[in-house]
């Protein structure tokens, strides 16, 4: 069960299969998508829910640039511009600006009442072939184990493989960042995992859902650098305004049909309750999203 403070419901049953990518998308990855979308972005140029907080414009070369040393950390961006982001993956990084409009999302819905209610479509499209992952999605990927229970399968309370709390630290010394104000590159933990694989699901940046809270809100799930992990506990829950820059990206997507190919491997979950651990991936079209075939 996940509980917040005016909700309480069952998560974590997904009865289909899905991939999901091992790591945030990063700042590099980020300020591809950055300036492809300028020619039409008509926001304030440095608003961090469209940049991060890692990319600027430069004046100079007329393009967007991320500071020094940045590029492989975790985006901390808006939901909408996330929603986009999944749009333009979805169109093959198409350069119209019908590739960011559609897709995955319908970004024509994206706008907001006097009352501060929003009017944005509230999941996305059934047929996206990447989008940002559902709560049932997450939970799923961050805390289920196949294998927890002799075999039997159960969740883990915080999404490292285990009942108790990760130790904050660097690299090496901890198991996450979380409230420790320090900024690693994504991955960094490289022994720390959830039982699927995935890195950083303490840490790095809290991450969007795809699912609304409300009428006012979208969910978010884990700790960052400025939250402790208590955040990452499996029943906490939280939120945030969907144009704000608060939160991070995790791409889901579709499983290909053999012989074709969507720019990204992936960590494949499936609706069974009861798998074993996926096996290592064995080709990775992304060096900086890697992740791991079913078995």
């Amino acid at each position: 069960m996940i509980s917040s403070s005016s909700t309480t419901r069952s998560v974590g049953r997904v009865d289909y299969r899905y991939r999901m990518a091992r790591t945030e998308v990063t700042v590099g990855q980020w300020l591809q998508f950055v300036n492809a979308y300028a020619p039409y972005y008509e926001g304030f140029a440095n608003a961090s829910a469209f940049t991060s907080d890692w990319i600027y414009f430069d004046n100079a070369s007329g393009q967007y640039r991320a500071y020094e040393g940045s590029e492989n950390l975790a985006a901390n961006i808006g939901w909408r511009y996330a929603a986009r982001y999944c749009n333009w993956l979805h169109n093959g990084k198409s350069l119209d600006q019908a590739a960011f409009e559609n897709g995955a999302y319908d970004t024509s819905t994206f706008s907001d009442n006097p009352n501060g209610t929003f009017n944005d479509q509230r999941h996305h499209n059934p047929d996206a072939l990447f989008w940002i992952p559902t709560l049932d999605e997450w939970t799923k990927a961050m805390h289920w184990d196949p294998a927890k229970n002799d075999g039997e399968g159960g969740y883990w309370r915080f999404p490292t493989s285990s009942d108790e709390p990760p130790i904050a630290g660097p690299p090496g010394v901890g198991q996450t960042n979380a409230g420790t104000w320090a900024f690693y590159d994504v991955g960094a933990y490289a022994d720390v995992m959830s039982p699927w694989g995935l890195f950083d699901g303490s840490g790095g940046v809290r991450e969007w859902m795809d699912n609304p809270a409300g009428t006012h809100s979208r969910l978010m799930r884990g700790s960052d650098w400025a939250f402790d992990w208590y955040s990452d506990n499996i029943d906490v829950i939280g939120g945030a305004r969907p144009m704000f820059s608060a939160g991070g990206l995790r791409l889901v997507s579709v499983v290909p049909t053999p012989g074709t190919a969507t720019g990204l491997v992936g960590l494949l979950l499936a609706g069974s309750a009861r798998r074993r651990r996926p096996t290592q991936a064995e080709e990775a079209l992304d060096a900086r999203i890697a992740f791991t075939r079913p078995c």
